[in-house]
């Protein structure tokens, strides 16, 4: 919650939402923390759901698939209709904001 509170406080004013970016590339069972993922949706539906506009994540092999399908049978719809599992993350981000406001380094593997 620590970064979360700090960027939100370098959005400039009048902005009240963000997109939360989960690079997910090479993510197999290894990386998949439960705790962290608890504390992704609790801060998401809970403590910044009115901040948090979208969260995508990607992209996804398999595991995050199916890690994604366990998941998201515990979160609310809310919740749920933020989440964008993708293998083109970053033209599906694109899709949201303006290319050239996607910070140099995000999906550009």
């Amino acid at each position: 919650c620590f970064l979360m509170e700090q960027g939100l406080k370098l959005m400039p004013p009048g902005v009240v939402t963000c997109i939360l970016v989960i690079d997910a590339e090479g993510a197999g069972w290894q990386h998949f923390d439960v705790p962290l993922t608890r504390k992704i949706m609790a801060m998401a539906s809970i403590g910044y759901r009115d901040r948090v506009e979208r969260i995508i994540v990607g992209p996804v092999s398999s595991i995050v698939t199916a890690a994604w399908k366990f998941c998201r049978t515990f979160m609310a719809k809310n919740l749920k209709d933020k989440i964008l599992i993708t293998n083109t993350p970053k033209a599906d981000l694109a899709q949201i904001i303006d290319a050239k406001d996607i910070p140099v380094g995000v999906f550009d593997k």
